[in-house]
């Protein structure tokens, strides 16, 4: 229904075989702004899927949903998370106890998403 009404959107997260690996969504699609989460993934996961995942949810929200900024949260404690989100240099709008809560320019994203296409073979040949 959240969806229906443009208020929210869930992704399955397959990986190339069409093995289900995770979950994420888009939601508070505020002013300009939309937040990326929920996200839950399988242990067993592929390893680039939850990558794969947030560039291509974070596009959706970029570039069919038209919004010039994402929000997102990560857990203090999740350093790895922190230092892959750290690449696209957004803004840290916000922190408290356990999280800190950033700001992404699509402007930054498409500034730096090319370095994780390209890994992935996804770039341009």
């Amino acid at each position: 229904q959240r969806e229906k009404k443009h208020l929210e959107y869930y992704f399955i997260v397959e990986n190339e075989s069409g093995e289900r690996q995770g979950t994420t969504r888009i939601y508070n699609l505020g002013t300009g702004f939309f937040t990326l989460g929920s996200w839950l993934f399988k242990r067993e996961a592929d390893w680039g899927s939850p990558i794969k995942a947030d560039i291509l949810t974070k596009e959706i929200g970029f570039e069919t949903l038209g919004f010039d900024k994402c929000r997102f949260d990560v857990r203090k404690n999740n350093h790895t998370v922190i230092k892959y989100h750290k690449t696209f240099n957004p803004t840290v709008i916000e922190e408290d106890e356990q999280n800190f809560y950033f700001e992404l320019t699509r402007k930054n994203f498409e500034l730096n998403k090319m370095k994780f296409l390209n890994f992935f073979g996804y770039g341009k040949s």
